[in-house]
């Protein structure tokens, strides 16, 4: 064969290799192109996947950086996917002050020091700077070669739940520290009558300590007496549905452990716990409201017997001015029964003119609880039951129950004064000879001359003889009037001359002995043609009696009718503004619970007027013995209370010294068949350790009562007769 024609064989053998190799080749991309797109759509498939958790997924390389984020992740950061991939996840997601904490488990995560899975909880920024608590598992991606290279996080957002968790502890942990700190007893009972809980009200409002009745039954609370009744009832009771029980409040009786029985007030509510059913019972002790409610009776009993002898009508009125209480007084000068008026509103006794501007008034006093004519005594027109109105002359003072303010008037009929006063307009002279009947002061003053006539009751009135009077001019009756009245009698006058209007004043004037005298001025100025007031014609009348009844009436509400000392409200009022007043000053305060020992026997053996006279005197005893600043008040029937002003730790001992042998004073001089003993219980108020005075009063009661019952018989009989 020719060389040429084995070189053209070679070439079409190699050319067919060539082209076997081509097809195979061909064949190759073929099926590389056809996994190509399979893996494509597993990827696909895989990333959608991904995308549709409801966790968020996260991966992260050895650099810090985000590689991939699922579509729940950018929803919670409020990022778009391509804004996360490639940024740094510790310094861009994660709060400041928990990224050298998280850089660190991240470290031991990818260095392969933390187990996969481990369980971590941090909180992420999302683009709006909030913050986001997510929990966190953990697992580790690897090379061909088992190297860690990312780390792949899902995190569920557990913000909600963290912030229901922390709202429900801290709610439990309310419920808890206001039952247990409660001011009244407060215990649990399940459905078998047995006490599960126990506050320290209970324990100090029963005696009982937690360890000694939790697990009893709710019974050992209650009277023997009455225990059959109560277990009828307690079946009863728990037998009804959650709304019949929650709500109900009663009074009755409860028993201490050592046997005492006090005046209770009991309501009671459900609980549900756990899948147990418990009765709360939140028991309040009133017996000193059931005292005081006694005290308040009867002084409203001795206020009502003062008011019915009035011939003024005494009036009070609630806060929304609804007539509260009614004199003889005033049926005689309006006509109405007491049922007629009691709980209708106070503007039934005014005009109609009038009654807009009253019940405007009225609500002006509710919003703001203040009056400008408190204190104050005017003229008005009001209107009797047959529909006749007529001039009164009417003294207003309020006081305050609470945020409520409350209203109390002396209302005077001045229709025949009004009548007497027109009568000296129209004849002078006769007027005179009348008025020197009336017991008032005439008097007309000409005020171009200087010259002022007088007349009537000038001698029973100031002392002076009517020829002695008539020298008093202008300023001598100026210079008359008290020197702390004066500035405020005057401005009222000068008013009305400017007016040329009626005016009524009050002030002190004085006799000739020197003493002072209340005085009620009326009067008016007439004007000129020039509107100049040319001549002052008034009266004054000798309201002494009456401003000692006013003062008495004030009195009734704040002092101890029998003691002169103060009574508890007013004591419990000032006792406050002291306490807070050392908080401020930083200086301490003693409380005394004082108890006169023998009250009963000097009543039942030696009569209730021998038992006033003991209160009296230890009222005294009291007075003579602490200081005009120090606050006394008689709080009970034989319970007085004291507080010390600016007084230290160790100043108790010398209080008591001092009660001592004030006592052992009064005794040797008295010529009674007994001696006036007292008992006391002391604390010392440290404004350092703040408290209220009624948890100081009550303190001081136990430590009275200790020393009572620590008392030897021997000293206890300091109250019998001897």
């Amino acid at each position: 064969m020719k060389p040429e024609e084995k070189t053209k064989k070679r070439y079409a053998q190699e050319l067919a290799v060539l082209r076997q190799r081509l097809k195979s080749l061909e064949t190759s991309e073929r099926k590389c192109r056809q996994t190509e797109k399979s893996l494509r759509k597993e990827i696909q498939r895989v990333q959608k996947y991904l995308d549709i958790a409801r966790v968020i997924l996260v991966a992260i390389n050895r650099d810090q950086k985000v590689t991939f984020i699922n579509r729940k992740g950018c929803s919670i950061l409020g990022y778009r996917q391509k804004e996360v991939i490639g940024r740094n996840w510790f310094d861009t997601f994660l709060p400041e002050r928990v990224r050298k904490e998280a850089i660190a488990v991240f470290a031991n995560l990818i260095g392969g020091k933390v187990k996969e899975g481990e369980y971590f909880e941090n909180p992420v920024l999302t683009r709006k700077g909030e913050e986001k608590i997510i929990a966190w598992h953990n697992t580790l991606l690897t090379d061909e070669s088992g190297n860690i290279i990312e780390t792949l996080s899902s995190g569920e957002d557990i913000t909600e739940r963290t912030r229901a968790e922390k709202a429900l502890r801290e709610s439990e942990e309310r419920l808890r520290s206001f039952v247990e700190f409660a001011n009244d007893a407060i215990f649990f009972v399940d459905s078998s009558g047995i006490i599960r809980f126990w506050n320290q009200k209970a324990e100090q409002v029963y005696g009982y300590r937690t360890t000694e009745l939790v697990g009893k039954p709710f019974s050992l609370l209650v009277p023997k007496q009455a225990r059959e009744i109560h277990k009828i009832w307690m079946e009863k009771f728990l037998s009804l549905n959650d709304s019949e029980i929650s709500g109900k409040v009663v009074e009755g009786i409860g028993e201490r452990k050592d046997g005492s029985e006090f005046n209770a007030e009991s309501s009671t509510a459900i609980l549900r716990r756990e899948g147990t059913r418990y009765l709360v019972v939140i028991v309040r002790d009133i017996t000193e409201r059931k005292k005081a409610e006694q005290r308040l009776q009867e002084s409203e009993e001795r206020f009502r017997t003062i008011s019915q002898s009035s011939p003024d009508a005494i009036i009070s009125a609630d806060h929304q001015g609804n007539i509260l209480s009614w004199n003889k007084g005033a049926k005689n000068i309006f006509g109405y029964d007491e049922e007629e008026v009691v709980g209708k509103p106070v503007q039934i006794l005014l005009p109609e003119r009038f009654r807009e501007a009253s019940s405007k008034a009225m609500e002006h006093l509710r919003q703001t609880g203040f009056s400008p004519l408190a204190g104050t005594t005017v003229e008005k027109v009001y209107l009797r039951k047959d529909g006749t109105e007529f001039p009164v002359e009417i003294s207003r003072s309020f006081w305050k129950i609470g945020d409520r303010t409350y209203l109390s008037s002396i209302i005077r009929d001045i229709s025949e004064r009004k009548r007497a006063e027109e009568i000296i307009r129209e004849k002078e002279e006769r007027y005179r000879l009348v008025a020197e009947q009336t017991g008032q002061i005439i008097y007309d003053y000409d005020i171009a001359s200087g010259v002022i006539q007088w007349a009537g009751a000038i001698s029973p009135m100031t002392g002076y003889t009517p020829e002695e009077f008539q020298k008093v001019n202008i300023t001598m009756w100026e210079e008359l009037i008290h020197p702390d009245d004066r500035k405020h009698a005057l401005a009222i006058l000068n008013s009305s001359m400017k007016k040329g209007a009626p005016y009524n004043v009050e002030y002190r004037f004085r006799r000739k002995d020197g003493a002072y005298f209340n005085v009620e001025d009326n009067g008016v100025f007439l004007n000129g043609e020039d509107g100049k007031a040319y001549r002052m014609l008034g009266t004054m009348q000798d309201i002494t009696e009456r401003k000692r009844y006013e003062e008495e009436l004030r009195t009734l509400s704040t002092m101890d009718g029998l003691t002169r000392l103060y009574n508890r409200r007013t004591f419990m009022e000032l006792a406050r503004q002291q306490l807070k007043l050392a908080d401020r000053m930083k200086k301490g305060l003693s409380l005394l619970f004082i108890d006169l020992d023998g009250l009963k026997w000097i009543n039942d053996n030696l009569g209730h007027q021998e038992g006033d006279k003991a209160l009296m005197s230890t009222a005294k005893v009291l007075q003579e013995t602490f200081r005009a600043s120090d606050i006394i008040a008689r709080i009970g029937g034989d319970e007085f209370s004291l507080l010390a002003i600016n007084t230290d730790e160790g100043s108790s001992g010398i209080l008591a010294s001092r009660i001592q042998e004030n006592l052992k004073k009064f005794n040797s001089k008295s010529k009674r068949p007994y001696k006036l003993s007292l008992s006391f219980g002391m604390v010392y108020y440290d404004p350092g350790s703040p408290s209220s005075i009624e948890k100081l009063l009550a303190m001081a009661d136990r430590s009275m009562y200790e020393q009572k019952k620590n008392r030897k018989d021997s000293e206890t009989s300091e109250g019998l007769p001897h």
